[in-house]
């Protein structure tokens, strides 16, 4: 969840700065990974999972609350997927972002009321 929240400030203070490329979702969640990382390395993963989830549309996570429901299911989904897709993280990372997001949705609360 704590991912999710820091690649959104990241982004919405990178855009403040005036800094159009650092702005952007994809640096917003390398910086989110990278300091997650240098923080605690154990963190590195849970974080990028939480980014990943930050960057679907505002159409299909329309609130914080979503954002923070979406980010935990998605948690529930990568424990769900230990030892499956051994190959590397990304794909076992995205694959429970999308998990999170599609649960979430399921759950029926798509336009969430703050």
């Amino acid at each position: 969840i704590a991912g999710a929240f820091s690649m959104l400030y990241f982004k919405e203070y990178a855009s403040k700065l005036s800094l159009p490329r650092l702005a952007t979702p994809t640096a917003a969640v390398g910086a989110t990974g990278a300091i997650a990382a240098l923080v605690s390395p154990a963190v590195a993963g849970p974080a990028f999972i939480g980014s990943f989830v930050a960057m679907s549309a505002p159409t299909v996570l329309a609130n914080r609350k979503a954002l923070a429901a979406a980010s935990a299911l998605s948690a529930v989904g990568w424990v769900g997927m230990t030892g499956l897709l051994l190959g590397g993280w990304g794909g076992k990372m995205g694959t429970a972002a999308l998990l999170g997001v599609i649960m979430y949705g399921s759950l029926g609360d798509t336009k969430g009321k703050e």
